[in-house]
Formats: structure tokens, sequence, C-alpha cells
């Protein structure tokens, strides 16, 4: 037992540490604890970055890397975001060509919407954020493989990190887990492994894209090829964590049809109804902070820590605390009529400070162009969930817990036909 004692996380319900790492990592839902760390100097912890860069397949990208390298490339990726007018026409193609998955039924269809959302969103990004023509092979291979949403537990991440920092050569340990128990984390892997390699090899450059400037910058030895790689990968990670957001949106709304009239002719209705979503089910449920230049190097070379925590923010519980939200179970958009109701750290679906996601613009004005179009009367469909949808006791979706990225725990759609008439 004395053995087993020692592998125990010891501390209050919010800092938990081990007696034989350096490591000490705080856990908090509370605002005022947040504002708090928020008075430091901070950015992303080592932790976050780690589980992030396991799943990117990169430690290069600007997603997982420094401060510095982050926001110099951040700054040169912002000019390429698309303009509003070209978010109805991804939204119609994204949305449209879900429903032609369960083509060839009559009457209703019922589609799981978050494999083939991912599907969908993924080559939105390849052309309007990388910056690439999409040529029929690679089309072809994109349509042909299956999107697995969902990864690895994050408590088994946090274990297999901690097991890094005393034993460096322990790799072995995180590819033997994922052989035993999560053979859809190797998928993943594999999967954008691929896509990296074949988007090299079959995309067209568009003439002053993103993509043709990171060609740019590599040639000029501004960002190496582990960094260019790294920028295209994570582009397979973004489709996951947007699809992710529009899956409980599509789920939000086809929990509540009725608000399709309403939704159809209010503007900031639309923008409220997103905004609530992404404050019910955030795609990533924990954002890691630490101190700036709390790293410091161990006795065998391994990453510690004094004096510092890491301080997990627990952001799909954030966004429920009472103390802020009225009756915050309820999906309510009209709250955030209320320009207060958005504000950090209360809000923060996209994270906080300098390192707030890169895509945050491009999520927005997609999800609000997605549901515009599922209300508008051209859509030609009602949602609904199916009668044995599995939900919470009012009906709405249920989220996976303890994943990198949130995906509904049943993602069951049905598309009625509305009569023309």
């Amino acid at each position: 037992m004395a053995f087993w004692k020692a592998f125990e996380w010891r501390g209050t319900e919010r800092v938990y540490e081990l007696p034989w790492m350096k490591n000490r990592i705080e856990f908090t839902a509370r605002q005022k604890r947040v504002k708090e760390f928020l008075k430091s100097d901070f950015t992303r912890s080592q932790l976050t970055m780690d589980m992030l860069s396991r799943y990117h397949l990169s430690h290069d990208s600007m997603v997982v890397s420094g401060d510095g390298h982050a926001m110099a490339l951040k700054a040169q990726f912002m000019p390429h975001v698309p303009g509003a007018e070209r978010y109805p026409a991804m939204a119609k193609k994204i949305v449209d060509a879900i429903l032609a998955e369960a083509s060839g039924r009559s009457g209703p269809r019922t589609v799981r919407v978050s494999g083939p959302m991912i599907r969908q969103v993924y080559p939105i990004l390849l052309v309007n954020l990388l910056g690439i023509t999409i040529t029929r092979p690679l089309e072809e291979l994109i349509a042909g493989l299956e999107f697995r949403p969902g990864s690895r537990p994050m408590r088994m991440s946090g274990v297999l990190y901690a097991f890094s920092q005393i034993l460096p050569g322990s790799a072995w340990m995180r590819a033997l887990a994922d052989l035993l128990f999560y053979r859809g984390e190797r998928y993943t892997r594999k999967v954008a492994t691929r896509l990296e390699r074949e988007v090299f090899e079959l995309a067209v450059t568009q003439p002053e894209g993103w993509y043709a400037q990171l060609l740019d910058l590599k040639a000029s030895g501004d960002i190496s090829t582990a960094e260019f790689r790294g920028e295209v990968s994570s582009l397979y990670v973004s489709s996951f964590t947007l699809g992710a957001a529009l899956s409980s949106m599509v789920l939000c709304l086809a929990w509540d049809s009725s608000r399709a009239s309403a939704l159809r002719s209010d503007e900031k209705l639309r923008k409220f109804f997103v905004y609530e979503v992404l404050r019910l089910y955030p795609p990533f449920r924990n954002f890691g902070y630490e101190h700036k230049g709390a790293s410091i190097q161990g006795d065998q070379g391994h990453r510690g820590q004094r004096g510092v925590t890491d301080l997990m923010v627990a952001v799909h519980k954030l966004h429920k605390d009472p103390d802020t939200w009225g009756d915050p179970g309820r999906f309510r958009p009209e709250r955030f009529a209320c320009p207060m109701a958005r504000r950090p750290p209360s809000y923060m679906p996209f994270g906080l400070g300098r390192r707030v996601c890169s895509g945050r613009l491009f999520s927005l004005r997609l999800m609000t162009a997605v549901l515009e179009y599922l209300c508008s009367e051209d859509f030609g469909w009602e949602l609904r969930l199916p009668g044995d949808y599995r939900g919470r006791r009012n009906g709405l979706p249920i989220p996976v817990g303890d994943r990198l990225i949130s995906f509904p725990k049943d993602d069951r759609v049905e598309f009625l036909p509305l009569d023309p008439s």
C-alpha cells in the first residue's frame, strides 16, 4: 500500500501535487482565481502544449510554440482570414454536403453529425484559411477517410505527461497505451500524417494565400520545415474543434427548432445563439496557463517548477458558475444582450490573453453563417432530435467529458423536409 500511495494525487480540491514530481497543478472554475492569475505575466502552460502537440502531431505550430514565434506568425496569419462576404457560401456547402450523406432516403433523414461535420469543415479550412485549391485526387482522398471524433482521455494524457517529466525516455508508455486502449488516437495520428503529406503533394497553391506565404517563409529560413509542417497539420485538429462547436450548435437548434423563425429575422439573436452554444459546449473544456519564466531544468534535464503552479481553467464549469450566470443550465441566448456577458474571464471559449485562439473570428463567422442558413427559408428542412435521443433532463445534448476536444455524446439529428406550400 505504501508504494501505491506514492502515486496518489495529494492536496486540496484545487491544487494537486505528487511527492516525486516538481509539477504542481491547480484546477479552478472560479472567476476570482482566474482574475488574480491574469494580473501576472502568464503564458500557455507546458502541460497544455504537450497535450495539444500530441494531438497536432507537431511541437512547432503557432498553437503549441513559444510566445515569440506564435505572436510573429499570428500577425502574418490574421490578414488571410476571409472577409464576411465569403461565409454564406461556406455554410451552404457544409450543410448541403452533410445532408447529401443521408441521400437516397425518403422522408426524414437521421444523421450523426459529428463525423460528417469534421469531414466537411476540413476542406473548408484548407481552401479558405490555408489558401490552397483542392485537386480531384485530394478531394477523393478526404471523402474516403473516416473522421472520428474524440481523443485519449485527458486524465490518461496527464498521467503520461507526469511520467515523461521524471522518465524522459518514457515515450514507449504512450505508444503502448494507445496500442492497447486508444486505437482511435493512433488512427487519428495516421490520418493527420497522411493528409499533411498529400496536401503538400496534391494541392495547388493560391497566389497571396497563407500557404504561399508559409512556403516563402520556409524558403527564406524564417521558419523551419518542421514549423511549416506544423501549420499545415494544425488545420486538421482545427477541423475537430470547429466541427465539435458546429455539431453542438446544430443539436441545440434541433432541440428547439421553434426558434428558427425568430433567428431568421434577427441578426443579433443569431450571434447570441452562437455565444450561448459556446458557453454550454466549449470545444476545449480546459485551458492551461503558467507564469512566464516558470519553467526550470531539473538535475536530470527534465522540466520542473519551483513555487509556481500550472493553472488549468475548467471552462465548462466556469461557464456555469451560478454566481455569474443566472440559471446556468438553461439555454438562454438572450442573456448575451448584456455586453458584459462576454467579458473574460467569466466567458472564455477561445482562451485568454495574447494566446487567444487565432481562429476565433473565422469560427464565430462560420458558426453564425451556418445557423443563418439552417434557419433560412431556402434551406427547406426542419431539424429535430430523435424521439429516443439521449440528452439531459431538459433535453439538451450531453457533452463528452474528460477529452481534449468535447463532442456531443449523442449526435443524432433528424432532418424533416418542409412542405413547399
